[in-house]
């Protein structure tokens, strides 16, 4: 039970975010939890990152779900009562975004300096039934991720013209076969 039954919700944090970006030429939104990982843990285990991904947003959508069972679960590990965590999980706004890139391309070309072209690979990844990246490609998130992207810098028409055409690019990540 929560200890005190006068306890309300004076403000929205996500509203009250979304008013200060009004008029911002590139809004954001309100982002209370990041996960991290060095660098070099990731490039070592990038198995242990996809595992850690696919668990995190599987977390993310059950308590979604299923409010009363992740608040029972809540309560029962001692984050907060259950009580409380069954008022405050409809409210939290729990998102799981995975294609953050475009966020944080976005970010850098704010800093002051120049962007420079490389016509060399420096980066790759695996591609592999269980990767985030493969998840989020078949089930069109990446895609609703990014054209979020794309209005932000371009009239809607034009969005969805980058938006169909970016996710032909997406078909390199399928697996191919083997016989």
């Amino acid at each position: 039970q929560m200890k005190d039954d006068s306890v309300k919700v004076l403000l929205d944090l996500t509203q009250e975010w979304d008013k200060l970006q009004e008029g911002q030429e590139a809004p954001s939104s309100l982002i209370t939890g990041v996960v991290a990982a060095r660098s070099e843990f990731a490039a070592e285990n990038p198995e242990v990152i996809d595992a850690f991904l696919a668990d995190y947003e599987a977390s993310i959508q059950y308590a979604l779900d299923d409010v009363e069972g992740a608040a029972a679960l809540i309560g029962k590990y001692e984050i907060v009562p259950e009580a409380v965590a069954a008022k405050a999980l409809p409210a939290c706004n729990l998102t799981f975004l995975a294609g953050e890139d475009w966020e944080a391309w976005e970010m850098i070309s704010k800093i002051k300096g120049d962007f420079l072209y490389c016509t060399e690979p420096l980066v790759g990844h695996r591609i592999h039934e269980e990767s985030v990246t493969t998840s989020i490609i078949r089930s069109h998130q990446r895609s609703n991720e990014e054209i979020i992207m794309f209005r932000k810098f371009w009239p809607e028409w034009i969005a969805r013209i980058l938006n169909r055409e970016y996710a032909k690019a997406q078909s390199s990540n399928e697996l191919e076969d083997e016989e």
